[in-house]
């Protein structure tokens, strides 16, 4: 049976995530850093809403580059 985190553990993870929408967002558009794709891969192994807030960034890229393809057909 898996152990439950502890409170301090939580609190960590929770500091941690806050950090990881800029990376996120700026992968996007940038390459990271080794290290910085290296964290956010782990961060993402283990934090389920951070893979969520992801998934939506990329569908909100997927969209823009959609409109903008739209708009050079005009």
């Amino acid at each position: 049976m898996a152990a439950e985190p502890t409170q301090d553990t939580q609190a960590r993870m929770q500091r941690l995530a806050a950090a990881r929408p800029r990376l996120m967002s700026r992968r996007l558009d940038a390459t990271l850093s080794l290290g910085e794709r290296f964290s956010l891969r782990f961060h993402l192994s283990m934090c389920v809403a951070c893979r969520q807030c992801d998934r939506q960034f990329a569908l909100l890229k997927r969209a823009g580059q959609g409109h903008l393809a739209a708009d050079e057909d005009r």
